[in-house]
């Protein structure tokens, strides 16, 4: 994973739409800051369980985002910031038009735990801490890091695999490292994380 400021690097490829014409997508390569779990527990202002319920629309800027509204499943830190249950927006690198570093974008149905910090001048509006490096999909009783293996988490993880994904846009096949933990074994050390950071 690669430290630092985002920096694209930007691509472009056709796919065909439903209509028959050709729709440009681009592919964007950016340098973003990774962080450790110990880290990630550290800088987020908040750390939830949360369901996607819909898109809301899409953000510009050198690094385009999505927009998910989505509903707040469990807080496990910051809970002063959200008082209680809701609904919030969460802003994913990437769009429709715009695959950022390989990464699927969320689907409606998607349970996650995320770190989140909240985006300056947007009312209940969160962007994810690291990024890519962040994403936990909650399967039932598992927890699956969606991208690469945090060393510092390997005693807990049931097991680590490579995973091959189709990108919608980019007609090609990705590969992945996804670390697989026990969802109850995965929320006591993110609890006693947090409370040793206290």
């Amino acid at each position: 994973m690669q430290k630092g400021k985002s920096q694209p690097n930007i691509s472009s490829k056709e796919e065909n739409s439903s209509n028959g014409e050709q729709k440009e997508v681009k592919q964007i390569n950016a340098q973003v800051k990774g962080y450790t779990f110990e880290e990630s527990v550290k800088e987020a202002e908040l750390i939830a369980r949360v369901k996607i319920n819909s898109t809301g629309g899409e953000v510009g800027g050198n690094l385009p985002k999505t927009i998910f509204d989505s509903t707040v499943q469990e807080i496990y830190k910051g809970k002063n910031s959200l008082k209680g249950k809701g609904s919030i927006i969460i802003l994913q690198a990437g769009t429709d038009e715009v695959v950022v570093n390989n990464i699927e974008p969320f689907q409606k149905g998607d349970e996650l735990l995320l770190f989140l910090n909240e985006a300056r001048n947007k009312d209940n509006t969160y962007w994810i801490l690291g990024e890519y490096s962040n994403y936990y999909e909650v399967k039932d009783n598992e927890i699956v890091k969606k991208n690469f293996a945090s060393e510092s988490l390997k005693d807990i993880s049931k097991e680590v695999k490579k995973k091959e994904f189709s990108i919608q846009g980019l007609n090609k096949e990705v590969e992945k490292v996804q670390q697989h933990f026990e969802k109850d074994t995965f929320i006591i050390e993110l609890k006693k994380e947090i409370k040793k950071q206290q």
